[in-house]
């Protein structure tokens, strides 16, 4: 370590395995600069794992320098196969069977949470995922203009029943309940309800309305080479809308934590509070809106794409 210290230049190293492990290095940023900036790169594959190890080692940099004989999952051949072609794999009937299930009015729901080591609220446990915020847009019909509801807790009362309060106010009786990895929204609601189990059959009634909007991407019926490997939302907005978070003050959940616990329970002028909460609100709100703009972008694609597709 010494000699290292004392050498006049940092030691070349290639990236490997011990990038990651047994514990992630912090200079990734820096080292992985070259894969990060690289179009299609190897690593980007979706679930390519430990097995991009030895394609790197072989000077296989990219996607599209994949050997013929490389054995591929059905999910990674329609993401080389789109990112050699420049044109996107779409499932023309996956897509179609998605969009079946689907429910008038439906109502796009996002949640914002925080955690802590040490729990702050009476009846939660140690980095229980504690949520403090949600998005709703509701689109009564198809076409007609979304209805935006925003919440925000003030850090008074019991957050918990408070959410649950307000979505029993929001969302009707009837009508699908779309979420983007729907299992986490899920997950919160349950938690909700075992703290006030008195609205226990409301929560599992909404329960079974949810679905997941990102299922056409995950099981990639549906796949643009701009997401890169990914079915994020992060990714999947921008390449079927052309809209990002790229403007917004606050772009990632991690971030919208952090900047929530900050402002509620720390020290802060009450105009940086109130700046920060309309960034929080901007943020969630892309979450619902984006969701509605890509279920109008799947039907888009479903009236208008090629039948070979």
């Amino acid at each position: 370590m010494l000699r290292v210290i004392e050498a006049a230049r940092s030691p070349e190293v290639e990236i490997g395995l011990q990038c990651s492990s047994p514990y992630p290095c912090p200079l990734v940023p820096l080292c992985w600069k070259k894969v990060t900036e690289t179009r299609n790169s190897i690593f980007a594959l979706t679930r390519i794992g430990a097995k991009a190890w030895p394609l790197y080692s072989q000077g296989v940099e990219t996607t599209g320098s994949i050997p013929v004989d490389f054995r591929l999952s059905p999910a990674q051949r329609i993401q080389v196969n789109a990112e050699k072609s420049g044109r996107p794999h779409i499932n023309i009937r996956a897509v179609g069977k998605f969009l079946s299930t689907l429910r008038y009015p439906l109502h796009y729901l996002d949640f914002e949470t925080f955690q802590t080591a040490i729990p702050m609220l009476d009846g939660t446990r140690p980095y229980q995922q504690v949520p403090f915020q949600l998005s709703l847009h509701i689109a009564e019909s198809a076409g007609s203009p979304l209805e935006h509801h925003s919440w925000i807790w003030d850090g008074h009362g019991d957050a918990s029943k408070i959410l649950l309060d307000e979505l029993q106010r929001l969302i009707g009786p009837h009508g699908s309940i779309v979420a983007y990895a729907a299992a986490f929204e899920k997950a919160r609601l349950k938690e909700c309800a075992q703290a006030h189990p008195e609205l226990g059959g409301w929560v599992d009634g909404i329960l079974g309305r949810i679905v997941d909007l990102l299922a056409p991407f995950r099981s990639f019926s549906v796949y643009f080479p701009a997401q890169a490997g990914s079915a994020s939302m992060k990714r999947v907005l921008p390449a079927l809308t052309g809209r990002s978070y790229k403007d917004l003050s606050i772009q990632e959940g991690g971030q919208a934590s952090l900047e929530f616990k900050r402002i509620t329970f720390g020290e802060v002028p009450e105009e940086e509070r109130l700046r920060v909460r309309r960034h929080l609100e901007e943020y969630c709100g892309l979450d619902t809106q984006g969701m509605a703009d890509i279920v109008r972008a799947l039907g888009e694609l479903k009236s208008h794409a090629p039948s070979s597709l």
